[in-house]
């Protein structure tokens, strides 16, 4: 029998890329989502003109001072498709990726403390954050990591409903136009709106964060999705609601979303948005 010949990956290199990307999801905008923000500023007038244009000065600043970029970092999530071709040299990916995420909070700590009991308001912590991980076995031997910080007014304006099959395009759209005109409430645009449909009720959350994470500008994996995320765009930014919800043509920067199979009588549909200076980054081994 021929033996199967597995592409390693030390150690050190994935804990090294946890802290990195969590250094950059604090402190960079994603180049995708800074050029997009540059191309808004040829649609607007004031005042969402001069509001576009601090946050691209919000985002220099940041970015050459290495300080964070809001006020509310957030908790950083990982997202990894790991290929079975591919195993770690020297330990676990989980405490890699746990290391690094260590080795960041205690060399930028965490400004809000976190709840170990969310049940028991006296009991926090300033130099520990959980680690939220979601992996993926996919084909190859490639080893891919995301990663995206979700601050706290993400968590109040994002939202799960299920739906049964019939008239689902039509929930979809009412559904996503009035959770965005809710969300000016607690975070100001412009937005990026990720979607997930379909799966299980946890399954759709997951897909919405993945969707958020896929870059401004490369398209889905068909024409029809292609279809629905260029109308559902277009129908929110003409609510008008527009950067900082001053008014104008830009609510959101990109409106993207991810599918699974379902169940016809209950089609879970979840909702992410993240405000006007989203924080996610990549490496791939």
């Amino acid at each position: 029998m021929r033996k199967l010949l597995k592409r390693s990956i030390p150690y050190d290199d994935v804990r090294e890329a946890a802290y990195q990307l969590c250094v950059d999801t604090l402190f960079h905008l994603r180049e995708d989502i800074y050029a997009a923000f540059e191309r808004a500023l040829a649609c607007e007038e004031e005042p969402g003109l001069h509001y576009l244009e601090l946050l691209l000065e919000n985002a220099d600043l940041a970015s050459e001072g290495q300080i964070p970029l809001v006020q509310d970092a957030g908790l950083p999530h990982f997202f990894v498709e790991m290929g079975h071709e591919a195993w770690i040299e020297g330990g676990a990916l989980t405490e890699a990726l746990r290391e690094g995420l260590l080795q960041f909070v205690q060399s930028h700590p965490f400004r809000i403390p976190i709840l170990n009991d969310p049940l028991n308001l006296e009991v926090k912590k300033t130099d520990y954050i959980p680690l939220q991980l979601h992996i993926e076995c996919v084909d190859g031997d490639a080893l891919r990591i995301r990663c995206i910080r979700v601050p706290s007014d993400s968590e109040h304006i994002s939202c799960v409903k299920t739906f049964p099959s019939r008239h689902l395009t039509e929930a979809l759209e009412d559904f996503v136009l009035q959770t965005v005109t809710q969300a000016e409430v607690r975070t100001a645009p412009p937005f990026l709106v990720g979607v997930g449909l379909g799966g299980t009720l946890s399954e759709a959350g997951f897909l919405a964060e993945k969707a958020l994470m896929r870059p401004i500008g490369k398209p889905p994996s068909s024409l029809r999705s292609a279809r629905i995320e260029q109308e559902l765009l277009q129908k929110i930014n003409e609510l008008g609601i527009g950067p900082g919800g001053l008014g104008g043509e830009t609510t959101a920067l990109a409106f993207h979303f991810a599918s699974a199979p379902s169940m016809p009588d209950a089609i879970p549909i979840a909702i992410r948005i993240v405000g006007s200076t989203p924080c996610i980054s990549e490496v791939l081994f």
